[in-house]
């Protein structure tokens, strides 16, 4: 004899989905939609508003992309992590660099994703995350081990962003309001922290570990 069960039995994971790109949020929504144990409960494109729409919509778990316009998703991770303890967290990120993980983590994501990643193992991070568990794939946990995580100040990352932009160590100063002995400590130290041979060097490194981003295009 079958028993019949009941659809108001099946626990469904409640999904919230943040990412400034519209097809990114309708290919994760799309992939969400073919398993009846998942549903989007909301969306949000900024930092800002994936603080407050999580506050009200106490999603199991939200994914949460690192580069949003305004705040950021590492700084919109804190956030929601200091009012919600047990949040369900997963950052994404279109880069590989170890930094971008390390901070995602030390923000207080679960788990971190790419947006490359398989659609099956999106689906059994959300899983692992909402069974209290995290998720860091193996090719995340070699990128961080192939780095000594060295960090550089605020100070050193703010400098960093201005070599990147193509300033000399006097427009530096001027803009940041240092002396240009302290902007010269700062690019040493810089080039120290990150085994580099130069300023170009530096910035490349920089760039690929996710250490600093390019500024986003508007189209």
């Amino acid at each position: 004899m079958s028993v019949e069960v009941s659809s108001s039995s099946v626990k469904v994971i409640t999904v919230f989905l943040v990412d400034d790109h519209p097809v990114v949020r309708e290919g994760l929504q799309a992939l969400f939609s073919q398993h009846p144990e998942f549903k989007v409960i909301g969306e949000a494109a900024d930092g800002l508003s994936a603080v407050t729409k999580f506050q009200e919509l106490q999603p199991h778990v939200a994914i949460i992309d690192l580069r949003l316009p305004g705040q950021s998703g590492i700084e919109a991770i804190r956030a929601i992590r200091a009012q919600n303890p047990k949040a369900g967290l997963i950052a994404i990120t279109s880069f590989d660099g170890d930094a971008d993980a390390r901070n995602a983590l030390s923000a207080g994501a679960n788990g971190f994703l790419f947006k490359g990643s398989p659609g099956a193992e999106i689906l059994d991070a959300v899983r692992a995350i909402h069974g209290g568990g995290s998720w860091i794939t193996e090719e995340t946990a070699a990128l961080l081990n192939a780095t000594d995580g060295s960090d550089l100040s605020p100070r050193e990352q703010e400098v960093l962003t201005k070599l990147a932009e193509g300033l000399r160590n006097q427009e530096i100063a001027d803009q940041l309001g240092l002396s240009l002995s302290t902007v010269k400590t700062h690019v040493n130290a810089i080039l120290d922290k990150l085994d580099a041979v130069d300023r170009t060097e530096a910035v490349v490194t920089a760039l690929k570990r996710g250490i600093i981003h390019l500024p986003q295009r508007k189209w």
